[in-house]
Formats: structure tokens, C-alpha cells, sequence
């Protein structure tokens, strides 16, 4: 009987540390990134996000979006913004970061870090917003790739910030295209 127990606790022991490792996934066969094992795609209209993934009961979530350099500076010139904006990673950037902070009640906001990720630039920030009177923590990147703008937001409640802010990182981090 012993044995039993110790093979039982050893068998969940094993596929408890299984289901922690990361998961890479593709996106569209474009680019890919690495998310925890815990999340699965949603089963949520896409609407205008490429993907979504999510763990309700951890209240962990992210979202994916892209959008073609073409597309954008259509974008640009049908707004007729092509004096304020270039069609470069920087404007890209700031419109996104922008309409967040329209979107959402933001409280505290980190000042916006430039980086190349896998040969991609980035921009990325992170920051605490109320919505819908819940308190919630997110991550978001902004990359320009060869000839696509990505955009990458993870969110979570405050609350689960300590908990899940590297794992959230981790996700910006790892875009690599294909």
C-alpha cells in the first residue's frame, strides 16, 4: 500500500511540474511566443485580436494583435495623421500605448523600455488600470518586425501581480518570427 501511495504522489508530482513548463505556440505560422502551460486559447470571438488565451480561475490573460507596415501607413494616411505620425515602430507605439490609456483607467504606468527582442525592436510598459471596478495589472509590447507590427498584452488582477509578473515578462521576451 505504501508503494501505491508513493508511486500516486510521485506520478502527480510529475505532471504538476509537466503542466508548468511553458508552451511554445504559432501564431498564424508568422511569429511565435512562449506562455505558460497553464493557459488555453479562448474560446471567445477573436474580434480584433489575433489570439486570446487565457486561465479564468487564475485570472491570467493575454492577447495578441497584428497589423501589416501596408496596413498601417493606410492607417496614417486615411486619418490624415501623416504629419504627426511616421510609420515607424515609434508612432506604432505610441498610438497603441495611447488608445490603451484611453481605454482604461490608468493609475501608475512605467516609463516605456526600448529593446530588441529576437532581432526585433520593442517597445514595451507595464501598468495598473481600473476597469470596470476591477484592479488590474498588464503587461504590453509593441514590436516592428520585417514587414508586420505585433502587439502582445498580458493582464491579471493586482493582486495576482507578484505572482505572475515574471511569467508576464517571460511572454513579451519571447516573440521570435518565423
Amino acid at each position: 500500500m505504501k508503494k501505491l501511495i508513493l508511486l500516486a504522489l510521485t506520478v502527480l508530482t510529475l505532471s504538476a511540474c509537466d503542466s508548468a513548463k511553458p508552451k511554445a505556440i504559432t501564431i498564424n505560422g508568422k511569429y511565435s511566443i512562449v506562455i505558460p502551460a497553464f493557459l488555453t486559447k479562448s474560446e471567445l470571438p477573436a474580434g480584433e485580436y489575433t489570439v486570446q488565451y487565457e486561465n479564468v480561475p487564475k485570472a491570467f490573460h493575454l492577447v495578441t494583435m497584428d497589423e501589416t507596415l501596408v496596413e498601417m501607413q493606410q492607417a496614417i494616411d486615411e486619418a490624415g495623421l501623416s504629419e504627426l505620425y511616421e510609420n515607424n515602430l515609434d508612432s506604432y507605439a505610441d498610438i497603441v500605448f495611447n488608445a490603451m490609456e484611453e481605454n482604461v483607467e490608468m493609475y501608475k504606468k512605467s516609463t516605456p523600455v526600448d529593446t530588441i527582442i529576437n532581432g526585433i525592436p520593442a517597445r514595451l510598459i507595464k501598468f495598473n488600470a481600473n476597469v470596470e471596478g476591477f484592479d488590474l495589472f498588464y503587461t504590453a509590447a509593441a514590436y516592428q518586425g520585417k514587414d508586420t507590427y505585433h502587439q502582445v498584452m498580458t493582464w491579471t488582477l493586482t493582486e495576482k501581480q507578484a505572482e505572475y509578473e515574471k511569467q508576464m515578462e517571460d511572454i513579451m521576451y519571447s516573440l521570435k518570427e518565423i
